[in-house]
């Protein structure tokens, strides 16, 4: 199970329609937002948001340098609208 977790999270932080780097920035999915007490927690040596998404930094294409921009906090993180068609509300 810890495998298809792995692979889902590496899948979904792929997703550049739901994740993705401009600039110096990164556009997260809203899901960030509403669970961010989720990653704020302790996890596998993470710290953080910053922290979890660091450890994916591969999958979200940050190279090291924007990676350790994260980390440091030099990066800004933004949220993005969340789609409702996806789930046939609107």
């Amino acid at each position: 199970m810890t495998a298809q977790l792995e692979e889902n999270t590496q899948r979904f932080l792929s997703d550049r329609r739901r994740n993705r780097r401009v600039d110096n920035r990164l556009e997260l999915s809203s899901l960030f937002r509403w669970y961010r007490g989720d990653f704020d927690r302790p996890w596998r040596g993470t710290s953080g948001l910053a922290g979890f998404l660091a450890r994916y930094a591969t999958a979200l294409g940050l190279d090291a340098v924007s990676r350790q921009r994260l980390l440091s906090g030099a990066m800004d993180i933004v949220f993005l609208d969340y789609d409702w068609r996806l789930n046939g509300k609107l």
